[in-house]
């Protein structure tokens, strides 16, 4: 990665040339050894004054590891004919933040989630318990509903015909009971005309 730092006179704050054969290096937390290795610094960078460019190569096999932390120091030069040996000039982590470490977390983070995302879409592309196996029971019940034997259609007719038969027999209620009114009140009987 890149990192853009600054140097400026010390009695003026004016940005100022990074000089001396300028050399960075990298310290990991509470190691002493300084890493050297894939380390290096471009001065005046773009042809401005005072703009400088530390590259650093980051990998295992120049001494980083995942979840440290590294500052970045000038091990090597002078700004206005003065040393600044020790200036630390920035400062990073390799994926030591909270959110790196639980997206890399195996159990509940990103490669976890990718293989529930695939366990999930295998489950529905199953074509025998899957999202086609549930279009094709709903597509069997849709087609039993509209059959005209035994579907909504035959039940609508059975529904109708019961309210057919049940209005008879409220017709013949209704005649039985003006029949029963020929009968006398005192003695409950039939009238006989003859």
């Amino acid at each position: 990665f890149f990192h853009d730092f600054t140097t400026r006179a010390f009695a003026t704050g004016i940005p100022t040339v990074l000089a001396g054969t300028p050399v960075l290096s990298v310290l990991e937390e509470n190691n002493a050894t300084p890493i050297t290795a894939g380390v290096s610094v471009n001065v005046d960078r773009a042809s401005v004054v005072g703009l400088n460019e530390a590259t650093i190569v980051a990998t295992g096999a120049n001494g980083y590891e995942a979840g440290k932390s590294y500052s970045i120091y000038i091990s090597t030069g002078t700004v206005g004919g003065v040393s600044v040996v020790g200036e630390v000039v920035g400062q990073f982590t390799i994926a030591a933040s909270a959110a790196a470490v639980d997206l890399a977390n195996a159990t509940d983070g990103l490669s976890a989630l990718k293989t529930l995302i695939d366990t999930v879409n295998t489950d529905l592309s199953n074509g025998t318990d899957g999202l086609s196996a549930l279009k094709t029971l709903i597509d069997t019940v849709n087609t039993d509903l509209s059959n005209g034997t035994d579907g909504l259609g035959a039940l609508k007719a059975l529904i109708d015909a019961v309210k057919a038969e049940t209005a008879l027999v409220v017709a013949d209620t209704n005649e039985l009971q003006r029949l029963g009114e020929w009968r006398t009140p005192r003695s409950n009987s039939r009238f006989d005309l003859g």
